[in-house]
Protein backbone atom coordinates (compact mmCIF):
# COMPACT_ATOMS: atom_id res chain seq x y z
CA UNK A 1 0.00 0.00 0.00
CA UNK A 2 1.25 3.65 -1.11
CA UNK A 3 0.10 6.34 1.51
CA UNK A 4 -0.94 9.82 0.27
CA UNK A 5 2.36 11.45 2.17
CA UNK A 6 4.78 9.00 -0.54
CA UNK A 7 2.68 9.76 -3.52
CA UNK A 8 2.84 13.64 -2.19
CA UNK A 9 7.17 12.96 -1.55
CA UNK A 10 7.39 11.57 -5.02
CA UNK A 11 5.24 14.56 -6.67
CA UNK A 12 6.97 17.27 -5.02
CA UNK A 13 3.76 18.46 -4.00
CA UNK A 14 3.67 21.69 -1.44
CA UNK A 15 0.26 22.30 -1.49
CA UNK A 16 -3.04 20.15 -1.50
CA UNK A 17 -5.73 22.31 -2.56
CA UNK A 18 -8.80 19.73 -2.00
CA UNK A 19 -8.75 16.37 -1.30
CA UNK A 20 -11.56 13.74 -1.87
CA UNK A 21 -11.47 10.32 -0.21
CA UNK A 22 -13.95 7.67 -0.67
CA UNK A 23 -12.29 4.47 0.16
CA UNK A 24 -15.49 2.45 1.67
CA UNK A 25 -14.89 1.96 5.22
CA UNK A 26 -11.22 3.31 5.74
CA UNK A 27 -11.07 7.08 5.71
CA UNK A 28 -10.06 7.05 8.86
CA UNK A 29 -6.66 4.76 7.72
CA UNK A 30 -6.46 6.93 5.02
CA UNK A 31 -6.10 9.65 6.98
CA UNK A 32 -3.37 8.01 9.08
CA UNK A 33 -1.27 8.11 5.95
CA UNK A 34 -1.21 12.03 5.36
CA UNK A 35 0.14 13.06 8.35
CA UNK A 36 2.51 15.46 6.29
CA UNK A 37 0.15 16.33 3.28
CA UNK A 38 -2.48 17.21 5.94
CA UNK A 39 0.05 20.31 7.05
CA UNK A 40 -0.52 21.73 3.71
CA UNK A 41 -3.96 20.32 3.01
CA UNK A 42 -6.85 23.32 2.68
CA UNK A 43 -9.80 21.41 2.08
CA UNK A 44 -11.07 17.83 2.36
CA UNK A 45 -14.41 16.00 1.25
CA UNK A 46 -14.59 12.48 2.60
CA UNK A 47 -17.76 10.14 1.83
CA UNK A 48 -18.53 8.31 5.09
CA UNK A 49 -19.40 4.99 5.02
CA UNK A 50 -20.59 3.23 8.96
CA UNK A 51 -22.37 4.45 11.80
CA UNK A 52 -19.58 6.61 13.97
CA UNK A 53 -17.06 6.80 11.08
CA UNK A 54 -18.43 10.70 10.98
CA UNK A 55 -17.63 11.52 14.32
CA UNK A 56 -13.97 9.81 14.21
CA UNK A 57 -12.46 11.53 11.38
CA UNK A 58 -14.00 14.63 12.52
CA UNK A 59 -12.09 14.47 15.80
CA UNK A 60 -8.97 13.02 14.15
CA UNK A 61 -8.92 16.56 11.85
CA UNK A 62 -10.26 19.23 14.40
CA UNK A 63 -7.12 17.92 16.54
CA UNK A 64 -4.84 18.61 13.06
CA UNK A 65 -6.71 22.15 12.96
CA UNK A 66 -9.32 21.51 10.33
CA UNK A 67 -12.98 23.14 10.96
CA UNK A 68 -15.01 20.22 9.96
CA UNK A 69 -18.53 19.68 9.04
CA UNK A 70 -21.13 16.62 8.41
CA UNK A 71 -23.69 16.91 6.01
CA UNK A 72 -25.84 13.26 5.75
CA UNK A 73 -22.97 11.19 4.78
CA UNK A 74 -20.49 13.35 3.20
CA UNK A 75 -17.56 15.16 5.33
CA UNK A 76 -16.58 18.33 4.56
CA UNK A 77 -13.43 20.16 6.17
CA UNK A 78 -11.02 23.24 5.89
CA UNK A 79 -8.09 24.76 7.40
CA UNK A 80 -9.16 27.42 9.81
Amino acid sequence: MTTIDEVCRDLGLLRIDFLKIDVERAGLEVLRGTEESLKVTRNIAMELHYEGEGEEVKDYLEKRGFEVKVVGSVLYASRR
